[in-house]
Order: C-alpha cells, then structure tokens, then sequence
C-alpha cells in the first residue's frame, strides 16, 4: 500500500490480495474488447466475481455499470450467477458515492451486488443496507429548488422571442436559468450558448480568449461573425436586429476543420429532441412527447437532481419528456472517445435521475404544473445508430437490468451543426 489515507488504484492489487481474493484471478490492465477500464480492478473471491476501484468518485459510480457488463455479457459457468462483489476506497464523508451505490443496487434486479468499502487500514466496511428516503428534506437539503422552479415564468421576456424569432434560424432556443429567479435566459444555437438575456438586456458572446491562444471551432466561428468584444443587446427593436444579425452570420459560418474531429455533438441531440426535431419512442411504440411545446424554449432541459447527500451541487438531467402523466428521465450521449463504455455509463445516470424524482416529494409542484406524477417517472438513454449488433445487445442487457430503455436514433440526428 502507498501509506495513503485514501486506498488509490495502484493499491488496489496487493490490498485484495491480502484480503482473500484469488491471485490469479486479479486483472488491472485494460481490457479493450470489453471496454473495461485499467481502473476497474477485477478479482475473484468465494466463487464471486467483483470488482475494486480506487478513490476517484466517477470511476467509483461507473465500475457499478462496469461490473454487470461483465457479470451479464461474459458469464463464466465457475462463478455464482446471482451475486457479485463491489469493492471502493471508503471515502469517510462522501454521501454521494454511498448513495448512488445503494439506489443502483437496489434498482438493479437478478443479480445482488454487495458493496463493500476498502477502508484505509485495508479492511472491509459492509455498505448493504437501506437509504434514507429522497422526500426527507431535511436530511437532503434540496427543498430551495422548488421556490427557483415555481419562479421560471410560463413564457420568456419580449426581448428574448423577439431575438430569437428575428434570427429566423429554428436551432436558436431558449433555456431559463433556474439559478437566477427566472430573469435570466441562455439563448443557444444547437446546444451551444451564444447569450444570456433579461427582459432589459443581455450579452452575446461565445467562449473566451484561452492564454495559449488555441480558439475552440466554435470561438473561431463567433469571431469571425461577431469580432472578439461581447455583443450587449437592450430591448429596442434597433438594437435586437443588430443582435440577430450576428446570430445569423454566426450560424451560416463555414465550420474549422478542426470540427470534423469527431462529428457527433450531446448538446445539439439534447436540443433537437428537446424542440421536437428528432423523434423518440418508448420500445413498445410509445410518442415520448414534450413537456411542453413551445415556439422558443426547449422545456424540460437540464432538470435538476441529486445523487446523494452532504452537496449542495446539483446533477442536471438531460431532457425530460413524458407519456401522459408519466415523465421520463432521459439521458442522451453520442459517439465519442469513450467506447462502449462511455454508453453504458449513461444507464446508471438514468437510473439515479429516475429515483430521485421517483422520490423528491418537495419538487412535485413542478410536475403538478405540466400533470405529470412524479412517482411514476420511467428511465431512456438515448444514443446514435451505428454500433454493432453484439454492441447493442450488451448495452440493452445492462439497460434491461435496471429496468431503463434503449431508444437508438439515426446518426444525422447527432452530428455538429454543419458536419
């Protein structure tokens, strides 16, 4: 071991050595064709199979998708089928990871996952057990959120329509910002904020000025349309025209080549399912239908949540649709540098979203508002077309073990603007 307070990765196999696992059994290189991170440790204890991850929180939560994928896709006939091991550096304090362990293991059916905590003296600490419920808010502390729910207006400020209809582009939408009282809007282009307005102004910019002078394609694109200074726009007729100018020059601006670098974009999927663009059914052949359709606001984006406990941070939801009064949790990702995994990582995300709002009792008033039942939320990830066959089989395996749809939808839907 390092003598570190914390157990890292690198401890990882002599600690479950000394803790009974079979030596041969341990694997901490990475495994490609299964998609498996160097650091997801797996071992054998018991005729269990497990797996032990070090401190870092977002590995800690993946390796719960990580270790069903391999217990579900590759069963070994030599290994109990209805049982495996989770192993992680107990992090003393961490509510998050503790919760998130325990609503995954509780919504995951067929297979019981023990959790254990890898304390740092190299001892085991049993983590089963039940959670405090999410309608506790006392215990979770989440309860402002309804106020800043209850504030976001029915419609957005004159001068926020009037940009955006102005710009006569239909990938300019509006999205409130929950943190300012309703006041503020982020207006975007396909996902991208281009400005943030009121009801008496705003400023429109994109990116900034990074101190190595390397531009992102999409700062590159806003200068060559708007120059280097913000653009402030107020709620004259004269000055939105202006302002809408830009936004168009923006949008008809040739893309770098530095964009072709991975063709698909999350928040240009999130925005056109969000505005009815792309279609989504449930696998039975269910309409997933807008919270709310609207001619400039992408309605149910960026839905706040909670994973756990002791942070005030939020966890945003992707999109939120509904069936009539069912609501959806919807997680969306595209193609990326991340493999299959990166797609299965979106299933507990899903999952954790679906039990809050299963839960958040303080927050149904914002359900009430659009008649949905909160209690009754069901879960979808989203992702493109195009993997292969066993690919797909094994991502809805691990789906289907939580209980969450797979909605595939065609890769023209995910690809940047003007890929």
């Amino acid at each position: 071991m390092s003598g570190a307070s914390v157990i890292t990765t690198s401890d990882l196999p002599g600690v479950l050595e000394a803790l009974g696992a079979q030596p041969e059994s341990i694997q901490y290189k990475q495994d490609i064709p299964r998609s498996i991170s160097s650091k997801i440790v797996r071992f054998v204890k018991d005729g269990r199979r497990g797996v032990a991850v070090g401190a870092d929180v977002k590995h800690q939560i993946d390796a719960f998708t990580d270790l069903l994928a391999l217990h579900l896709n590759y069963p070994e006939a030599s290994l109990a089928r209805e049982d495996v091991w989770l192993w992680f550096a107990d992090r003393s304090g961490d509510g998050e990871t503790e919760v998130a362990m325990r609503t995954l293991a509780r919504n995951v059916s067929g297979v019981r996952v023990h959790l254990r905590g890898i304390t740092s003296d190299g001892m085991l600490r049993e983590l089963d057990g039940e959670q405090v419920p999410w309608e506790d808010d006392k215990h979770y502390s989440y309860g402002q959120w309804a106020k800043l729910l209850a504030e976001l207006p029915d419609e957005p400020p004159s001068l926020v329509t009037k940009l955006i209809v102005a710009t006569r582009r239909p990938e300019y939408r509006a999205y409130p910002m929950l943190s300012s009282h309703g006041k503020n809007w982020s207006i975007r282009f396909e996902g991208l904020q281009v400005a943030v307005c009121s009801a008496t102004g705003g400023v429109l910019t994109v990116g900034k000025e990074r101190a190595d002078g390397r531009p992102s394609h999409h700062r590159d694109r806003w200068v060559a349309a708007a120059g280097i200074a913000p653009l402030v726009v107020n709620a004259t007729d004269e000055s939105i025209e202006e302002a809408a100018s830009v936004l168009r020059a923006f949008a008809a601006s040739p893309v770098s080549s530095r964009a072709t670098i991975g063709l698909q974009d999350e928040h240009a999927l999130e925005s056109r399912i969000l505005r009815g663009t792309v279609p989504l059914f449930t696998p039975d052949g269910q309409s997933l239908e807008l919270i709310r359709s609207h001619p400039v606001v992408n309605w149910g984006s960026q839905f706040p949540t909670r994973w756990g406990v002791r942070t005030r941070a939020a966890r945003y939801l992707d999109g939120m649709l509904h069936v009539d009064e069912t609501p959806w949790a919807v997680e969306m990702k595209v193609d990326g540098v991340g493999g299959e995994r990166y797609f299965r990582h979106a299933v507990h995300q899903a999952v954790l979203y679906r039990d809050f709002i299963r839960g958040a009792v303080p927050l149904s008033g914002w359900f009430d508002r659009f008649k949905l039942d909160h209690k009754k939320c069901e879960a979808a990830v989203v992702v493109p077309e195009g993997m292969s066959a066993a690919a797909e089989e094994r991502l809805k395996t691990v789906a289907g073990a939580f209980d969450v749809s797979l909605i595939l939808v065609p890769v023209e839907d995910a690809l940047r603007p003007g890929a």
